[in-house]
């Protein structure tokens, strides 16, 4: 069943995304195509922690008789009690539910919200949840196939084609920039409402990401200092953390600095974990063992820690789940 079948009959169409590009861009397709309000987007992470709220901020909005969109976000076998009972709430109201992700799952996970969703399409594959939100919409116009490239593009960390890299970097730092703060939820929705309108380059656009620049200089030069290399089961982790630094960016600072062969970025607003690692080397089962998720060159997790007195903390916990984890070399 596709989207315009789950939304006919129905009144109203509400969205919980990724604060990433991928997510804005799935949140702005629907927005396009589907008339969807800006103000009906919310966007949420993996961990449960963090999924709470946005989940709450959803169902303050009472949708009723409404279809209900969640793209971009995977669901870890510790939200899933959580998410069955947020569901089965909406449900309650009258709604239809849709959940499109690209991210692995459990097992468990799948066969739980396969009995809780009207659409369910999830499991890792070489799409981002853009394109399987276009798929699922039925189109392929030139907007479309657009969007469809950038977000595959800024999602498995490609290099971009040239002309494009200014507009790719400008949207990653505005997005980067907003989704740390307080009250991210709206200058995140205006920045979906203006990729729905094919408005990129936008003056808020490209004013939030110099804004990010200049904030982010004294943050980088911190990384580069509060960076360190650790040997666990013959693998070179590099272990960094600052404020607010975009993620890839941040890796790679990290890589560069240290040679390493998986990074680990702690981003200090809000203790979230960034992983990236090289080919053959799976930073998901890291990020997994943590509470987190993604892919396995690209993850995420949240540290559980409260303060930057217990990043070091922190730090023991990460090398004690890789040593867990990962392959031990010969």
């Amino acid at each position: 069943m596709k989207l315009a079948e789950l939304a006919n009959g129905t009144e109203s169409i509400f969205c919980m995304t990724h604060a990433d590009f991928d997510g804005i861009s799935s949140a702005a397709l629907l927005m396009r195509y589907m008339r969807m309000g800006p103000d009906h987007v919310v966007f949420g992470y993996p961990q449960v922690q963090d999924l709470k709220p946005a989940m709450e901020s959803l169902l303050s909005m009472h949708p009723k008789n409404s279809l209900v969109i969640f793209t971009d976000v995977s669901v870890n076998d510790d939200a899933v009690q959580y998410i069955i009972s947020s569901l089965a709430s909406l449900r309650r109201s009258g709604n239809r539910i849709a959940w499109i992700d690209h991210h692995p799952w459990s097992e468990k996970a799948v066969s739980a919200m396969k009995r809780a969703c009207d659409l369910l399409v999830c499991g890792e594959g070489n799409t981002c949840a853009a394109e399987r939100v276009i798929e699922e919409l039925g189109t392929d116009d030139d907007y479309a196939m657009k969007v469809k490239a950038l977000a595959h593009i800024t999602d498995f960390n490609l290099t971009p084609p040239k002309g494009q890299e200014d507009l790719i970097l400008d949207m990653v730092r505005a997005i980067t920039l907003f989704k740390g703060r307080e009250g991210k939820d709206a200058p995140l929705r205006k920045i979906a409402e203006l990729v729905s309108r094919d408005d990129m380059r936008n003056g808020f656009i490209v004013d939030a990401a110099r804004e990010y620049v200049k904030a982010s200089e004294l943050e980088i030069s911190k990384l580069r200092h509060d960076c360190a290399s650790y040997e666990v089961n013959g693998y070179k982790i590099g272990i960094g953390y600052a404020r607010d630094i975009q993620s890839t960016q941040a890796c790679a600072i990290i890589e560069e600095q240290l040679n390493t062969e998986i990074e680990v970025f702690i981003n200090l607003n809000g203790y979230i974990l960034n992983m990236r690692s090289r080919k053959g080397i799976d930073c998901s089962a890291l990020a997994s063992t943590l509470g987190g998720g993604g892919h396995p060159q690209a993850a995420a997790a949240k540290l559980g820690i409260k303060s930057d007195s217990e990043v070091g903390e922190g730090i023991s916990r990460i090398l004690k789940a890789a040593e867990a984890v990962l392959p031990r070399r010969a």
